[in-house]
């Protein structure tokens, strides 16, 4: 009985675990002993290497593995050794500064928690569909992305907290972000991230009149001018009271009838669409570097993040008749005909709207429709319940949806209306077409109406002149496979990628910016050239409208001094004048 207690005693002696290590002396017998059995040791060499053995197996525990060095293998040259040391020391760097950037991000931001996606991941899904944003080390490009990104919330999120709090100003804090793309320029690229604001300003009630400097210089020299008729309608009306006459007969003064009087300034609205809605519901941040925001070894070279100015549909109009490569800076002017009247920013920002109304979509399902709690407008916000459709549905362009809104022609989200006007301008107006009635406007062909696309329509809708299927499905590396990603791939934008996988779905834009053309480019014919034109007042004719502008004839040559000649002379003017009449009709029929 004794002996059975004694062994117990001991054996839970021997199990005692050391708190330190975890680690107790009945496994580390048991250890030397399998592994005296395992290496076929007979007992002398047992003993004689008991004590090394047992140092060696006790390291090994304390310490974590490493590599022995095998002399057979080759040695690496320098300078592939050197280069991966610094990948090596660049990616401990990152993963350094993201996570101290995450901590600052959290204390920064304590209003406005941002939603930003991972470039990490999502690097992870375009390296399985095939897609690549560039870079030495896609790894290290993303992760070096990701903490630009990191940056530039916190700096949104600085200048917000610094900045004077004023009523209905909006937010610079950033409530989303997301990495855009790449698009390619001739010497730098640009990298792009799509941001919303937390809190948009209060759009104005009336559009903003751009010309209203003219409009009021103009309206003050009317009313100067009106002041002075009425003047001197007084003097003539005292002038005709001293000679006896009714001074009610005497009519306002008009002005000279060489003078016209000028045309009423026509407002020029700002069609842009209000910042938060439509085709600027999102703000974009472009850089020429995957390291904005960290201090540039080039003391000449800035890294930060530029704001793109807001989608102007004018511009946008214009661009859709514009192919030009980018340049990578800002304020490079953007050459060719017909003429762009903007900068590259301008350029840069329209083909960013053109591009995502075409090429973001998502599958069916993924998003659904709801109005926005701060302007009203209509967006695509995902779904929480969603589940992934099968594959082979996902192939078809029937499994697919626009989850962004459609670019109408006039370059907008929404149809533009005219502003009601003012009593005020209805009055001048009336007043204009009793001075000078205008002319009956020419009818013209009638134009269909441009009417504004619902939000989630079905990608089976699409369709570009030239191109049979506007897009293109693969599965990697196969439809059986449980982790399959499904990459769509734009025919009309080059470089335009939706890719999903389970319940993740993510849209990226890698390419030049330039729409696929089936039939090459072409550009526009130059105008005509203008003719010149003098006044001319036809008497003769009373019953017809006086002809104010009629083509100027060429001086006839001198006139010889015989008959036959000048009869020859008067022919010929007399033909000359038909061929250009018949010109004219020609011109008119054009």
């Amino acid at each position: 009985m004794s002996v059975s207690v004694d062994v117990e005693s001991a054996l839970t002696y021997l199990q005692t675990s050391d708190p330190s290590t975890g680690h107790h002396l009945y496994q580390h017998i048991a250890d030397i002993i399998n592994y005296t059995k395992e290496n076929g040791w007979d007992e002398q060499k047992a003993v004689a290497e008991l004590e090394r053995l047992s140092v060696s197996l006790k390291s090994s525990l304390s310490a974590p593995a490493r590599l022995k060095e095998v002399s057979s293998l080759p040695q690496l040259p320098r300078s592939e050794r050197q280069h991966l040391a610094s990948l090596a020391f660049t990616t401990q760097t990152v993963h350094n500064q993201l996570r101290k950037a995450e901590e600052r991000a959290v204390a920064l931001d304590g209003e406005v928690q941002c939603k930003v996606e991972d470039v990490t991941q999502l690097q992870q899904l375009l390296e399985q569909g095939g897609v690549s944003i560039g870079g030495a080390d896609s790894e290290v490009s993303a992760l070096q992305l990701h903490l630009s990104i990191q940056r530039l919330i916190q700096s949104q999120a600085a200048a917000e907290a610094a900045r004077p709090k004023v009523a209905g100003a909006g937010s610079l804090a950033l409530s989303s972000a997301r990495f855009w793309g790449v698009l390619r320029g001739t010497s730098r690229d640009y990298f792009i991230v799509e941001a919303r604001r937390a809190r948009y300003p209060v759009p104005p009630a009336k559009p903003k009149v751009l010309n209203q400097d003219a409009i009021d210089k103009q309206k003050a020299e009317r009313k100067a001018q009106k002041a002075a008729r009425q003047e001197e309608k007084k003097k003539l009306q005292a002038a005709a009271e001293a000679r006896g006459e009714d001074p009610d007969e005497v009519l306002t003064p008009r002005p000279p009838p060489g003078e016209l009087p000028a045309k009423r300034i026509k407002p020029i609205y700002d069609k842009k669409e209000p910042a938060g809605v439509g085709v600027n519901a999102y703000i974009y941040f472009v850089s020429n570097s995957i390291e904005a925001g960290a201090p540039s070894a080039n003391a000449g070279q800035s890294n930060e993040w530029q704001l793109l100015p807001d989608a102007d549909p004018a511009l946008i109009t214009q661009s859709r008749n514009v192919r030009r490569l980018l340049t990578g800076e800002l304020t490079a002017p953007v050459l060719g005909h017909p003429k762009f009247n903007g900068t590259e920013s301008d350029y840069l920002r329209c083909l960013v709207a053109r591009i995502s109304a075409s090429t973001l979509i998502s599958p069916s399902g993924f998003y659904t429709s709801e109005e926005s709690p701060e302007t009203g407008a209509e967006m695509a916000v995902p779904e929480a319940e969603y589940e992934a459709a099968p594959t082979e549905e996902l192939l078809q362009p029937a499994g697919w949806v626009h989850h962004r809104n459609h670019l109408l022609r006039q370059g907008r989200n929404s149809v533009w209306e005219e502003p009601e006007k003012d009593e005020e301008e209805e009055e001048e107006e009336e007043e204009e077409e009793e001075e000078e009635p205008e002319p009956e406007p020419e009818e013209d062909e009638e134009e269909e109406p441009d009417e504004p696309a619902a939000l989630l329509t079905s990608v089976e809708e699409d369709t570009s002149k030239g191109v049979s299927q506007v897009w293109s499905f693969r599965c990697y590396p196969k439809a059986s496979n449980p982790h399959a990603v499904i990459v769509a791939r734009s025919m009309v934008w080059p470089g335009a990628f939706a890719l999903t996988r389970k319940n993740r779905s993510v849209c990226i834009y890698v390419g030049d910016g330039q729409k696929y053309l089936p039939n090459g480019y072409t550009p526009p014919a130059p105008p005509k050239l203008a003719v010149e034109y003098q006044p001319i007042i036809n008497d003769e004719d009373e019953e017809e409208e006086a002809n104010l502008m009629q083509e100027q004839q060429d001086p006839a040559p001198p006139a010889e001094d015989n008959e036959e000649g000048e009869e020859g002379e008067d022919e010929e003017d007399e033909d000359g004048e038909e061929d250009e009449d018949e010109e004219l009709d020609e011109d008119e029929e054009d």
